[in-house]
């Protein structure tokens, strides 16, 4: 599915209604806005049969509004595709500080969902947050190394030529 944000349709639950109907499996790849769920549109996402859902949590001002639905869906969602229930888009070099990344990233892993780091203007972002990136987005990394202070990225070297 690649609605920019499904849940923001005002058709929305008729939308979910034909995806469960239609018994495909759905991939809802892009983030949708997890502060509009509600009990009913969560009892709609569970009759869809799910391939694969992500969220997203961009500004900190709407931390509270976040967190209070993803807590809604960690208690309602029947499948869960990814972490415990589904990967929450994480968008960074984009009015926040690290501390606030690391802090979103952070509470996500702590209530069972998988973040995802997206950087906004890459190519400008900071050192740091590229390595928040490589970090968090690596899984196996991300699952064995559980604080971000311990990553050490792999730094390529080149292989030194001797001379013949």
């Amino acid at each position: 599915m690649l609605d920019a944000n499904l849940l923001a349709c005002p058709d929305h639950e008729t939308l979910l209604n034909q995806l469960a109907d239609s018994r495909a499996y759905v991939d809802f790849t892009q983030g949708l806005d997890c502060r509009l769920l509600t009990e009913y549109s969560i009892a709609a996402i569970n009759r869809v049969r799910l391939k694969d859902i992500h969220f997203a949590w961009d500004p900190m001002r709407e931390t509270d509004a976040v967190l209070d639905k993803l807590r809604l869906y960690a208690a309602l969602a029947k499948r869960k595709p990814h972490g415990k229930f589904a990967t929450v888009y994480v968008l960074t070099n984009y009015g926040t500080t690290h501390e606030q990344d690391l802090y979103r990233v952070e509470t996500l892993r702590g209530m069972g969902y998988d973040p995802y780091v997206m950087i906004y203007e890459k190519p400008t972002a900071p050192a740091i947050t590229k390595r928040l990136q490589a970090w968090v987005n690596n899984k196996r990394v991300f699952r064995t190394v559980p604080r971000f202070e311990d990553f050490q990225p792999n730094i390529s070297r080149k292989k030194e030529v001797s001379p013949a």
